[in-house]
């Protein structure tokens, strides 16, 4: 059962400490950098109020919880649902009573006071209690209380010590009215010097806004609220608010990404999160809303088994994000168009499968399970996001994903990052990707090193051979500016239920007179993904394409398979990749190595794809299947000027195509003056097709579709009834016409978003209209109703099985049903939209066995939440194919 939901301390009489009363002492110890930390301020962080804030008077305990809610916490010591976290919790405990305190390390002493501490406050542990005050009267012996450039390193590090100085802050308050006058008297003084310690010497040991400023920021907030009585605390509190939003600033994104990476995100938390709660409990200070896309963005790029990518120097990470679910109940949230971000967050680490619970990076000083305790509420539903499984993040990372929850072997995960560097931590990744797919890592990035900052293979984890990415002459993509805090340009972005696609542009330094990459990666069916790179320079240089799969390495005629068994990191699955360029590619086979977590490293082969020029263009596939598939028959369809590769598999034929500048040329059936093309057919139907940066798509010489302006539009055909234009918002007007299908529709409606269109028919089975693109939005969708009545798919035979049956009762304002006859298991996903186009609601997206099976909705909770009673359409995916249904809410 869950437990209360702990309020914040009160804070009805509160002590505010303007920034100016302090401008003084922060000028004094931060003006003389402020000149050099220009590329410090122009990124899009975020920041919070400086304004130093403290109860009327100090109170004991206050921290996590009052004297009154203690009822609250030790209720929750008892409930089931915490009970993992609590038998962690009293392992610590039973460790830590027969520990000799003063030969215990400083890292493990602060962690023992704090968690024999608890167990006192849980348990009324005597012995513990007794043991917790052994600890803290030799708190800090042995522990340099000096700033020297050797002191603040190695064992001392201010990392380290921010912990301990919050773990060591939560034992005084806990334990306070137990402490003895003579012992609080010398613990308070302790603590007093050591956050006058962090205060005076933070911009000497943590020059530069990156973790080894922000974690002693967050401690030393801690301690002032701990100490809300001294006379320096609200200097202390203001200026480590400020400490703390140089390093928000400049690391995160106002998306919330964090450019250290995933390990070095989830370490900064283990200080963050505690001291966000005390800010709030003790003073009445919410600074949730501001790190609000924070804790979003590790759901927005994670795969299906919870884990943010080994990006830069990091490791896979899960993120605790339970531990602040409690503190957006009432948050709206861009993952969800109903449900509260506290309950996505729940989902978010419910459904996290990690290998390890020491994932904090802190483990020799964190006391993890006790804060998750203290700041988690089982009691909050758990709720899947609802919108889109891709996410475009403008930051520079794109998400490409079939499905939010865990799908098994139709698993689909690529993330496209293009992040402006920081200066720490940062690794030679620009436009590179990761793939996860069959809940399994195939293609990889380098990560940290087995050993960190410290191994001995350092120089090849920052290299950037070592990373899927581009290089020219060896060298790397890099910024358009550091100063601006300009990094790879995302030109396009479309976000469709059938094709997703971005491109993003960087430039290098390595030639004479610089070049310049475009990456686009496309996501067609959301089954696989084509990737495209066009290389510009003045001058020839060896451009190359590294792709690091996981596992064993082959050659099959056109094909580059990586074989990866079961194993911690994967449920075992292939990659298949293949290439072609406008001239001759090289393909080399290295070896190198992958850390996916510390401690962990394998050596892996991977490929480099060379051609040495001013204008490449490479063109690659990326083919998952589980353990025993194999990849689709692939032909090169080439011509001259443009890069096409045709897949053939049984529910259809894939044909892509890339070219430079915008010119009509021929790639076998295909013809297109499109930068990059993409058509799907089955039984000799196009039924979808996308463009880039094109006006015109023909096939065998018919035309498809025409443009009077450069668009970047995708086509879905597949229901004749209810034909669909995804178009990227653009500049201007544009004519738009479309060849319907069949031949022998014919259009009777046209609307954008809803609202009407006006078109004619110039002959049979076409239909333009006039687009203004100020008009367009993300999501926008453009249906074209036609004559057609059936909603049977023109490719019906070639996924015989796949039969809808209801939904009944229709209409209803109670449950609905959907019976569903499948040929064979398949990942089904069904779509709520209303009549103007618009997604509403994600209804059912998970895999389903063969056979017949119903669906169940509850249309009246819909109604209560986001429907208005009238006409909706449920779009059903399954295998490839897709029907549209309509229904009747009252």
């Amino acid at each position: 059962m869950g437990t209360p939901h702990l309020q914040p301390g009160s804070a009805e009489r509160r002590r505010r400490f303007p920034p100016g009363m302090l401008a003084l002492a922060a000028w004094l110890l931060v003006g003389s950098v402020a000149s050099a930390q220009n590329p410090y301020e122009t990124y899009t962080g975020f920041t919070v109020p400086t304004e130093a804030v403290l109860p009327d008077s100090e109170v004991h305990p206050s921290l996590w919880f009052s004297a009154e809610e203690l009822a609250t916490i030790r209720a929750r010591w008892q409930d089931p649902a915490y009970a993992e976290l609590v038998d962690e919790i009293k392992r610590d405990i039973r460790d830590f009573k027969n520990r000799n305190p003063e030969s215990t390390e400083p890292g493990e002493r602060a962690r023992m006071a704090k968690t024999l501490a608890f167990a006192w406050l849980m348990e009324n542990d005597v012995v513990a209690l007794v043991k917790a005050l052994a600890t803290l009267e030799v708190a800090y012996d042995n522990v340099p209380q000096t700033y020297d450039s050797g002191v603040f390193d190695g064992e001392y590090d201010e990392i380290y010590r921010a912990t301990w100085l919050q773990n060591y802050c939560a034992a005084y308050d806990w334990l306070y009215d137990q402490l003895g006058s003579q012992l609080e008297a010398e613990l308070r003084a302790k603590l007093v010097a050591e956050a006058q310690l962090l205060y005076t010497y933070m911009n000497q040991y943590a020059p530069r806004p990156h973790n080894h400023r922000s974690k002693p920021a967050y401690a030393l907030g801690t301690a002032a609220l701990t100490l809300s009585s001294h006379p320096n605390a609200a200097q202390w509190l203001s200026f480590a608010l400020d400490r703390q939003n140089s390093v928000t600033k400049y690391m995160f994104s106002h998306e919330g990404v964090y450019r250290e990476g995933p390990h070095y995100y989830v370490f900064t938390l283990v200080n963050a999160i505690p001291f966000l709660w005390h800010y709030l409990h003790v003073s009445g200070v919410n600074l949730f809303p501001y790190y609000q896309p924070a804790f979003e963005w590790p759901i927005r790029i994670r795969n299906s088994r919870g884990w943010m990518p080994n990006i830069e120097d990091g490791f896979m990470k899960p993120a605790p994000t339970h531990a602040v679910a409690a503190a957006y109940r009432d948050t709206p949230t861009l993952l969800h168009s109903s449900a509260p971000l506290a309950e996505i967050l729940q989902w978010n680490w419910q459904t996290t499968r990690f290998f390890t619970q020491n994932y904090t990076g802190a483990t020799n000083d964190v006391t993890w399970e006790i804060d998750v305790l203290l700041s988690w509420d089982a009691s909050i539903p758990a709720t899947p996001p609802d919108v889109s499984p891709t996410q475009v993040l403008q930051s520079g990372q794109v998400a490409f994903r079939n499905a939010w929850s865990d799908v098994g072997e139709s698993s689909r995960y690529l993330l496209f990052h293009g992040v402006a560097s920081a200066d720490n931590h940062d690794h030679p990744d620009h436009l590179s990707y990761v793939v996860d797919a069959a809940n399994t890592t195939l293609a990889v990035d380098a990560g940290y090193g087995p050993e960190g900052s410290s191994d001995d293979r350092r120089s090849w984890y920052t290299s950037p051979q070592a990373h899927n990415t581009v290089t020219v002459n060896g060298f790397p993509l890099v910024d358009y500016s550091t100063a601006r805090n300009e990094g790879p340009r995302l030109r396009h972005a479309l976000d469709t239920p059938f094709y997703d696609f971005a491109e993003m542009q960087a430039r290098s330094q390595g030639v004479a007179g610089g070049a310049e990459v475009r990456r686009g990666i496309a996501f067609p069916e959301e089954r696989f993904w084509v990737v495209y790179d066009l290389g510009s320079s003045d001058n020839e240089a060896s451009y190359q394409v590294h792709l690091h799969g996981r596992g064993t390495f082959a050659r099959n005629g056109s094909w580059l398979t990586w074989t990866a068994q079961p194993d911690t990191y994967g449920e075992g699955a292939r990659l298949h990749a293949a290439f072609a360029g406008n001239r001759t590619l090289t393909i080399s086979e290295n070896t190198g190595w992958t850390s996916l977590y510390w401690g962990h490293e394998e050596t892996q082969t991977y490929v480099s794809v060379r051609q040495t020029a001013t204008d490449p263009v490479f063109l690659h596939v990326l083919y998952p299947t589980p353990l025993n598939g194999t990849p689709p028959a692939l032909v090169d369809r080439s011509g001259s000027g443009i890069v096409s590769l045709e897949l053939t598999e049984d529910a259809g034929i894939t044909n892509v195509a890339v070219q430079r500048d915008q010119v009509l040329r021929t790639a076998g059936p295909l013809a297109t003056d499109a930068i990059f093309a993409w058509t799907r057919r089955v039984q000799g139907n196009i039924v979808q097709f996308a463009l880039t940066e094109g006006r015109e798509l023909r096939w065998e010489g018919r035309l498809l579709l025409s443009a009077s302006d450069t668009l970047t539009v995708a086509v879905d055909r597949s229901n004749p009834s209810r034909q669909l234009l995804y178009v990227e918002p653009f500049t201007g007007q544009a004519e738009l016409t479309l060849r319907l299908l069949p031949d022998t529709a014919t259009p009777l409606s046209v609307t954008l978003d809803g609202q009407p269109l006006a078109f004619e028919t110039p002959e049979q089975g076409t239909v333009r209209f006039q687009l203004s693109g100020d008009r367009l939005g993300a999501g926008s969708v453009i249906v074209v109703t036609t004559n057609v009545t059936s909603a049977a798919e023109p490719h019906e035979a070639a996924t015989a099985g796949f039969m809808i049956e209801g939904p009944y009762p229709n209409p209803t304002s109670g449950p609905m049903h959907l019976r569903l006859v499948l040929a064979r298991p398949a990942h089904v996903r069904a779509v709520l939209y209303d009549v103007l186009g618009r997604r509403l609601a994600t209804l059912w997206d998970g895999a389903v066995g063969a056979g017949q099976t119903e669906l169940t909705w509850d249309v009246g909770r819909l109604l209560r939440q986001k429907l208005t009673p009238g006409p909706y359409l449920i779009e059903v995916e399954a295998d490839g194919a897709r029907r549209v249904v309509r229904g009747l809410a009252f």
